[in-house]
């Protein structure tokens, strides 16, 4: 989640009476929102010219040390439009072979130089005029929706930012790249909206508000909804409307609404598979007595593609003890967590797993008023960042030595000596020219998300075969390997064929002593097949 998953979660899983208090928030601060907002100088427009790092050695993708890879000849637009050849990272970026611009470039500035000496090539700028809606000659309109729970009050009651805030950071990475000249000779133009995540039928109201809206696409933070419930954030792109979005999607997603359906993340089922057999490569599985696996049954495939991983390494579904706690699209009950507590302790169990990923962090705070100590493993739909969050995290002593697996960059931001790659910097940069922080420093990395957001956006338009709707998809393929600013992890696209990031995986470790995760290992490996 990556990022906002913990206010989707929230919406899930909190307290009844912490979302009683939410829900009063709303009411009480509707009418003091006026002063009680928190104000980011709108007004500040600075422009600020953005630096990229330094040329590297080429390297190939697979054996990039530090979990980085030089780009081949060509450069590669970041969220600001400009080039960065051969930018590197240790421990945020990951394999990264990304072909050249391919509707013209830019020079790209380093540290402390001046522009390079060889003037830009002509952008392919394509047929003037519109060539879709929200498309005209000059611009490009793009919605943007942010959660909003009472403001300043109810965000920062789930960690976020407040939501002139969330829209400030999306203004910022915009104007970024309308900065360095746009998408295709255009300027990008966001039109705001807020979406209230624990009110569904508000936020349906507020899918077909923006396809009569008519954007060439959106940049969706708000809309998606808790697992199990009907997914309003499938409603844009049911309307072929290209969204573009953090949370993971399920297969069933990508092919039903395909090509208007996008993330940065890695599907949920290609996040499971990694897991466990990453898990095994890695050796969590050594010394293991009996397996217990918490299942749920809002992606009902995830259950069978564990039970297969782990009969496929040597756990047969005899040998494996599960807990199913449904779809109850709520916080589990006390007494069924406690109940799956007593059936793996009882049993034996000495590893435990969670496919969902949103189970394990309340298995392990019974477990320790049990006395119940076994290890842990999740794969990372959203678990890493959310349970940073000590409101919402795993029994902290219980859970030392947990092992996630992740295609994100997140735990990076907590590991000492973390150093992150050339579009996190430019970020960090873009964030600072509009008095905001970086995507490391933010809460929940929402700068980062914001600039991930958009510089997918931009690839996509940017190298879309023609500038439609349906064709960036196709742009995203095209673009192959690419790095992506924290807190998205390196992705994929044609292996995806332009829908969704990932198709890698590394591993973190929660540690006790910062009650967080942290990079076990920086180099990102390929996905298992």
């Amino acid at each position: 989640m990556t990022p906002f998953l913990q206010f989707r979660l929230w919406a899930r899983e909190a307290p009844a009476g912490e979302r009683m208090v939410a829900v009063c928030l709303a009411v009480v601060v509707a009418t003091i929102a006026s002063w009680s907002l928190v104000s980011v100088n709108p007004s500040h427009h600075t422009t600020q010219t953005l630096v990229t790092a330094p040329p590297a050695s080429p390297a190939s993708p697979a054996t990039a040390p530090n979990g980085s890879a030089g780009r081949p000849s060509g450069t590669h637009r970041g969220p600001a439009g400009n080039p960065t050849p051969g930018a590197t990272a240790s421990v945020a970026a990951g394999p990264s072979s990304t072909p050249g611009t391919r509707h013209g470039s830019r020079p790209a500035i380093g540290h402390g130089s001046t522009p390079s000496a060889t003037a830009p090539a002509t952008p392919d700028c394509g047929p003037s005029g519109s060539t879709d809606q929200g498309v005209t000659a000059d611009a490009i309109q793009v919605d943007v929706d942010v959660a909003n729970l009472a403001g300043a009050a109810g965000n920062g009651l789930v960690g976020l930012p407040d939501p002139k805030v969330e829209k400030a950071m999306f203004g910022a990475a915009i104007d970024w790249v309308n900065n360095h000249g746009g998408v295709r000779c255009r300027q990008l133009v966001a039109k705001y909206y807020t979406a209230n995540p624990l009110s569904q039928p508000s936020l349906e109201a507020l899918c077909l508000d923006m396809v009569a809206d008519k954007p060439f696409a959106l940049l969706d933070e708000g809309l998606a909804s808790p697992v199990g419930s009907p997914t309003p954030r499938d409603c844009p792109p049911s309307h072929q409307l290209p969204e573009f979005g953090s949370l993971s999607l399920s297969q069933r997603e990508v092919e039903q609404y395909s090509p208007y359906l996008f993330a940065y993340n890695e599907t949920s089922e290609q996040v499971v598979h990694d897991s466990i057999l990453a898990a095994h490569e890695i050796g969590w599985f050594k010394g293991a007595k009996k397996v217990g696996l918490i299942e749920q049954d809002c992606i009902p495939d995830l259950n069978s593609i564990a039970l297969s991983d782990l009969a496929r390494i040597g756990y047969p579904n005899s040998e494996v003890t599960t807990f199913d706690f449904g779809c109850p699209n709520d916080i589990p009950s006390p007494l069924s967590v406690e109940n799956a507590v007593l059936r793996f302790k009882s049993a034996g169990v000495t590893n435990v797993l969670d496919d969902g990923g949103v189970y394990e962090n309340y298995f392990s705070n019974d477990a320790y008023n049990q006395h119940y100590r076994p290890k842990y493993m999740v794969g990372d739909q959203g678990s890493i960042a959310l349970w940073d969050n000590r409101a919402f995290g795993p029994n902290p002593e219980n859970f030392e030595g947990a092992l996630a697996i992740t295609a994100t960059q997140y735990g990076a931001e907590n590991t000492a000596g973390a150093t992150f790659n050339a579009l996190t910097h430019d970020c960090d940069l873009a964030m600072k020219a509009k008095g905001l922080l970086g995507a490391t420093d933010s809460p929940d990395g929402f700068a980062g998300v914001a600039c991930t957001l958009v510089h997918q956006f931009v690839l996509a338009a940017d190298n879309a075969p023609a500038l439609v709707r349906a064709d960036l998809a196709a742009g995203l393929a095209a673009v192959g390997h690419a790095d992506m600013p924290f807190p998205a992890g390196p992705a994929n696209y044609e292996r995806s064929h332009g829908q969704y990031g990932g198709g890698y995986w590394r591993p973190d470790v929660w540690h006790t002593s910062c009650a967080c995760f942290e990079v076990q290992s920086v180099r990102f490996r390929l996905s298992f097949s």
